[in-house]
This record gives structure tokens, C-alpha cells and sequence, in this order.
């Protein structure tokens, strides 16, 4: 049942990844318009919005990240404390 977890775990990680990834680029493309035409008000709020949202996304793909670490090893620190103990 942990693996059925794991596996949502790890897609939803991996789909928030790729959003993430994608509002990245956005928000360099933005940063480089800004860069040729000028800063405006709205460019830079519309900015700040994506700054936060990547952000955002960053904090929970390391819950995520931490979550399914965790679960993996957890069932490694069992073989090693099962093995660290044999005479």
C-alpha cells in the first residue's frame, strides 16, 4: 500500500516540477522583455506574481521531495539497522 503512495507522491511531484519549470522559463522570458522595453507597472507586477507562485511551488516540491525520501528510506535504515546489528 506505501508503494501506491509513493507513486502519487512521486507524479504529482513530478507534474508540480514541470509547472514549475515552465513558469520559470515564462518569467525569464518576461525578465528579458523587461531587459529590451522597459520595466511598466504591470510587467512587474505580473512579475512578482510568477516570483511568488515559483516560490510557492519550490516550498511544496521540498515537502514532496522530503515525503518520498523519507518513505524510501525509511525501508533502507531497516536493512541497515537489521545488518548493523548482526555480530
Amino acid at each position: 500500500m506505501e508503494d501506491e503512495d509513493d507513486g502519487d507522491d512521486t507524479s504529482g511531484m513530478e507534474q508540480l516540477y514541470h509547472t514549475t519549470n515552465r513558469a520559470l522559463q515564462e518569467a525569464h522570458e518576461a525578465f528579458m522583455q523587461c531587459e529590451r522595453s522597459g520595466l511598466h507597472v504591470a510587467t512587474v507586477r505580473e512579475l512578482q506574481k510568477r516570483i511568488d507562485q515559483i516560490v510557492l511551488n519550490c516550498e511544496r516540491l521540498d515537502v514532496l521531495v522530503q515525503k518520498v525520501c523519507a518513505t524510501h528510506l525509511n525501508g533502507s535504515l531497516i536493512v541497515f539497522v537489521s545488518c548493523d546489528r548482526s555480530p
